[in-house]
């Protein structure tokens, strides 16, 4: 039966930005910039979820995007904030 079937809900989320001068230098687009990421585990900072790279692009833009499953990301609802 269909509606019983079982569901994994993964964690989705994408970055989209962009690597300019600063605005006293005119706010210009900055492209080859390399770009390190890690995604941190909120109750332990030095667990890593996930990680990659990128480069922006000639308009300084980049996007970091990533789809994922981990117990971690899981809200824990009777924890405290």
């Amino acid at each position: 039966d269909d509606t019983c079937a079982r569901h994994r809900v993964h964690w989705e989320a994408s970055i989209h930005g962009k690597v300019t001068t600063k605005p006293d230098a005119g706010t210009l687009p900055i492209n080859e910039v390399h770009i390190l990421w890690e995604l941190l585990d909120n109750k332990n900072e030095t667990s890593v979820i996930a990680s990659g790279s990128t480069t922006t692009g000639k308009a300084g833009i980049f996007d970091i995007v990533f789809k994922l499953e981990d117990y971690r990301l899981y809200a824990d609802a009777n924890a405290e904030s």
